[in-house]
């Protein structure tokens, strides 16, 4: 007699941090979910790949399966699609006519380049306070994060003193650490987390993948076999 079910593919994701980059993620995850054959073991990712990953393990958790993790992402990138339509970073008209999806017309966008340069990384100011925070409280339960045992999290950040990466796991994950996987040293002040302060992840892993390999058969399962990434081929380097 003939076998006709299919076989489950466990496997580890990868998932690049690169600013809105982190929606074409969105969009890879929310197919990926689709698939039946497939069983994510778990994930690793720096800015808003370490985002992406704490918002689906959020809707994973406690039952919530596939269908909990696609309705958290949207619920998300929804949500921070609408909040970002007001800020002063959002494409001006001219962009729009020009059929831009980039910042090329804004002023407000140029003056923060050039007080970067002139500057370099950012204090604490009320200025510098990063938007996600608020987002990221509101939208994401990091209890269900820290608890949910379907999946292993590995969130990337840079240390600011030692200049290395350094991986956050899921059960010490807060809106704090992951803000400071998503922290772009020329916009945002650094974050302190146990005494250390840090920047964004993607300077020295985008993603971490390291963890995968340091993984035993034990954590993922003799059945895990690939590590796949999400990865944009224009933030790819960058």
């Amino acid at each position: 007699m003939t076998n006709t079910s299919r076989r489950v593919k466990r496997i580890s994701l990868g998932l690049q941090g690169a600013g809105t980059y982190g929606a074409f993620t969105w969009g890879v995850l929310d197919r990926l979910l689709d698939e039946d054959d497939l069983k994510i073991d778990s994930i690793s990712g720096s800015s808003s790949g370490a985002v992406n990953a704490v918002v689906m393990a959020d809707g994973y958790a406690f039952g919530g399966g596939r269908r909990g993790a696609q309705q958290a992402l949207r619920r998300f990138w929804t949500a921070l699609g609408r909040t970002m339509s007001l800020s002063p970073m959002a494409r001006t008209p001219l962009d729009r006519v020009a059929g831009n999806w980039t910042l090329e017309y804004s002023p407000v966008y140029h003056l923060l380049e050039m007080a970067a340069a002139f500057h370099g990384p950012v204090l604490e100011t009320p200025v510098s306070q990063n938007p996600l925070r608020n987002v990221l409280s509101a939208l994401v339960d990091f209890d269900r994060v820290r608890r949910c045992e379907e999946l292993q999290l590995f969130v990337g950040a840079t240390n600011v003193r030692t200049g290395g990466g350094h991986v956050f796991i899921r059960k010490e994950l807060d809106p704090q650490r992951v803000l400071a996987s998503a922290c772009l040293p020329t916009v945002f002040a650094a974050v302190e987390v146990d005494g250390e302060t840090y920047w964004d992840g993607s300077f020295t892993a985008n993603p971490p993948l390291a963890p995968f390999l340091q993984l035993g058969e034990h954590e993922l399962g003799a059945a895990t076999a690939d590590t796949w990434l999400s990865q944009h081929r224009d933030a790819i380097g960058g």
